[in-house]
């Protein structure tokens, strides 16, 4: 077994093969496509806390259930069990890997869970909607502006 990682900068996992692959946007779908599960660990720092995964999204996108650390949006965008898990131990991550290593059933469940609750829930066709709308709301405010402020 092999362990993908997709970022920028060298990665070593001592005792684990490697498959590093340079972050790129244009390969980046196309480099999570063949993997079987989507890993998030993230350093517990404050500004981990309040930030957003996009890592999972993708994954979430291209099938993959997903195995997060248990912070920040990951506990909302992840439902635990159904498609993925979020974890908050050495124990938990090793016990839900495991899971997902041994059963190749479980995987594709989880990953069609996985994207079905990206298209669902974060697809463009979703998405945009919603932002078309506030943007909307705040054009048909008058469309004053604050004195001193240039246009």
């Amino acid at each position: 077994m092999k362990v993908r990682v997709v970022c920028d900068g060298p990665v070593s996992l001592p005792g684990v093969r490697v498959d590093a692959l340079p972050f790129s946007p244009r390969t980046q779908v196309v480099d999570l496509q063949p993997c079987d599960v989507g890993l998030v660990p993230v350093t517990d720092l404050p500004w981990n806390r309040w930030k957003s995964f996009f890592k999972i999204l993708q994954c979430m996108a291209v099938g993959l259930p997903v195995v997060a650390q248990n912070m920040g949006s990951n506990a909302e965008v992840i439902e635990d069990g159904v498609n993925g898990y979020v974890v908050d131990s050495q124990e938990e991550w090793y016990d839900r890997l495991a899971l997902l290593v041994d059963d190749a059933g479980l995987r594709r469940r989880m990953g069609a869970a996985a994207r079905a609750t990206a298209v669902r829930t974060y697809a463009e066709s979703v998405q945009m909607p919603r932002v078309a709308s506030v943007l909307h709301r705040a054009a048909s405010r008058g469309g004053s502006r604050p004195s001193g402020r240039p246009a």
